[in-house]
């Protein structure tokens, strides 16, 4: 793992972004505000490269949203729900399009590497889904929801789907049977979702 050296445009950027706080505005309203509460070195606050790192981050384009009192919790829960969402179906996608490909290329070797990379990165984005989809679930008030018992029912069959997969990767029924339950999942997503 890398480490940080100090006075480093990592080290900087790091300092800069871990002392973002959130600031109460009126009425209870979150304005994101940048402060210098965590360097206790006068000479690093004052810092020219850490100023203008500070200015640069400042025109970052999503900044603006970042600042609009509406971003809560259960929005950037929401985010990451979406982000992991996207992850699997996008990857899913892309496996579509290469598969073929390293097939006819007879490279056995990048296929497997391609396959192992993406069921890792599905494991962790399976995990964001279920912990952030049971946490709006419960705070929404959605459990007794029959679209969300529906896309439940659906996950778990794409699950059972994934696993037979696994044991038998050469069904292209399975893979197209994944798919179209994972885009299903996502409808019903859409139309749970407020």
């Amino acid at each position: 793992m890398a480490r940080l050296r100090p006075g480093g445009v990592a080290a900087s950027a790091a300092s800069v972004l871990a002392s973002a706080v959130v600031a109460r505005g009126p009425a209870g309203t979150s304005k994101w505000r940048w402060s210098n509460c965590n360097v206790s070195d006068e000479k690093e606050r004052r810092s020219p490269g850490r100023q203008r790192l500070a200015s640069e981050l400042s025109r970052v384009p999503f900044c603006p949203l970042l600042a609009s009192p509406r971003v809560t919790l259960w929005t950037a829960i929401r985010f990451l729900h979406l982000i992991a969402m996207a992850f699997f179906v996008g990857g899913q996608l892309l496996l579509a399009a290469a598969v073929p490909v390293l097939r006819r290329s007879g490279d056995r070797t990048a296929l497997r590497a391609l396959a192992r990379r993406f069921g890792i990165g599905t494991l962790g984005a399976i995990g964001v889904l279920a912990a952030t989809g049971a946490a709006m679930a419960t705070h929404f008030h959605r459990w007794g929801d029959g679209a969300l018992h529906v896309k439940l029912a659906l996950v778990g069959a794409v699950a059972l789907l994934v696993l037979w997969h696994m044991r038998r990767p050469e069904l292209r029924a399975v893979d197209a049977a994944i798919f179209l339950g994972s885009l299903a999942i996502v409808w019903l997503g859409v139309t749970v979702a407020h």
